[in-house]
């Protein structure tokens, strides 16, 4: 009865997860002007250009967030015996853990990005 109740609170944090993923905001088509973030970056001279930088290192962020927590959800998953044991044994839920914070840790750098090229905007545009 132990593994029953632990397969629905997994199951339930799993059908959490989708609902939340779903809710977001699709964020495919913010910055559709930003295809080529290397040419971007070598052509920005402009306020408008930074601006766009901008968008594009808030989207980047927001994806990668969005993936970090999925990667928590399946580390959990990997991390209990009751779907299958070997996946613990073979340290799945570990991976996905480093994935976890490797996705924050680059989060956080496109977030300084955004910030940083939002300040060279506002320079600009004095």
């Amino acid at each position: 009865m132990d593994a029953r109740k632990h397969w629905i609170k997994m199951t339930l944090g799993a059908l959490t997860l989708a609902a939340v993923v779903i809710a977001l905001p699709s964020t495919a088509g913010s910055a559709p002007d930003v295809k080529h973030p290397v040419s971007t970056l070598k052509e920005a001279k402009t306020r408008s250009d930074h601006e766009r930088l901008v968008v594009y290192y808030e989207v980047q962020a927001k994806d990668l967030e969005a993936k970090a927590v999925e990667h928590e959800q399946m580390a959990k998953v990997y991390d209990s015996d009751v779907y299958n044991p070997v996946y613990r044994k073979l340290g799945y839920g570990q991976h996905c853990t480093r994935l976890v914070s490797g996705y924050r840790q680059a989060a956080q750098e496109s977030t300084e990005l955004a910030k940083l090229h939002r300040k060279i905007a506002d320079e600009t545009a004095k």
